[in-house]
């Protein structure tokens, strides 16, 4: 993610300080940072930016001061397991899909083999699509005319996390059929952070990064939530905690969660890309650097199958 402060170094050399001569300032360019970064005015602008400088020149000197790599000992978050392949789930959310029918988070990559090997030994006609899209773990098809709405809350009340958060997601949305609640949706969303479940702290981080609905934007809670849910499983909040830190001028701290989240198998280019700078520029010791990358690889392959890489290739 572009921080305001490093996404306006081109237009800090056409924004001189000498108020005398402002004739070089592109008035487009300074109105599309101030309105996006949240900035009054040119001053305020470069006053942040001096700020940053000085953030990035402690982090610097942090680093040449460390002896031991902070995150030496660190124990990442456990990963629940595909409970067909028993392989570490994807960290991503596209590559695991939720079956109600068993309330179980099973890997695409299983989910694509059952049916492919279902289409390739041959589906019965009369049984068609339906034993295709069966649950590849419980078997159950797919009925026709669920209340999606009273199957959330059955599990919810039981205390099925997963649940708990598509039923809030249906009452904020208004979903099947119901009208958009709020306060009941924080309410279910509420109840499953506090029992440990990290998607649900990271959307309390979204609401209030954003200051959505009647939650008031707080950039401190933001972090303290995007933290609470990586640390509770959901590992690329540590990817949206960085990037609040960062642009909070919290570089050294930016820097570990960026970190943090790499070691756990987080692949996004972004992510990348800040972990190269912040080892170009200092941030990072070259240990620390090299001692990241292995850990990423090493939990990349754990999570790795030939079924996961042919569903991820085709999009299934």
């Amino acid at each position: 993610m572009t921080s305001p402060t490093s996404a306006a170094t081109q237009l800090k050399s056409d924004t001189s300080t000498d108020k005398e001569d402002d004739t070089n300032v592109d008035p487009e360019l300074l109105e599309m940072f101030l309105e996006q970064f949240g900035f009054k005015d040119k001053d305020e602008l470069l006053e942040a930016m001096d700020t940053h400088a000085e953030d990035v020149i402690r982090a610097q000197e942090a680093a040449e001061k460390r002896t031991e790599d902070p995150l030496k000992n660190w124990v990442r978050p456990h990963n629940e397991e595909c409970p067909i392949c028993l392989l570490p789930l994807p960290v991503y959310e596209n590559g695991v899909m939720y079956r109600q029918c068993c309330d179980s988070l099973i890997c695409k990559g299983c989910v694509s083999h059952h049916m492919l090997t279902l289409i390739k030994e041959g589906v019965e006609k009369e049984k068609g699509l339906n034993t295709v899209m069966a649950c590849p773990l419980c078997r159950q098809v797919p009925k026709e005319n669920v209340d999606m709405f009273a199957l959330q809350m059955k599990l919810a009340k039981a205390g099925k996390h997963e649940a708990m958060y598509e039923l809030a997601m249906t009452y904020i949305h208004g979903e099947n059929g119901v009208i958009i609640d709020w306060d009941e949706g924080l309410k279910w969303i509420e109840r499953a952070a506090a029992e440990g479940f990290g998607k649900a702290s990271y959307f309390f981080g979204q609401c209030y990064w954003d200051g959505r609905n009647t939650i008031e934007r707080d950039m401190n809670k933001a972090i303290k939530y995007f933290k609470q849910a990586g640390d509770d499983g959901f590992v690329y909040a540590f990817v949206t905690a960085a990037d609040a830190l960062y642009q909070e001028g919290e570089i050294e701290e930016s820097m570990l969660n960026y970190r943090k989240a790499a070691m756990c198998g987080v692949n996004d280019e972004d992510l990348f890309t800040q972990l190269r700078e912040g080892f170009g520029e200092g941030y990072i010791t070259k240990e620390e650097y090299a001692y990241t990358l292995r850990e990423y690889q090493k939990v990349s392959n754990e999570m790795k199958s030939a079924s996961r890489t042919f569903a991820l290739k085709h999009k299934m």
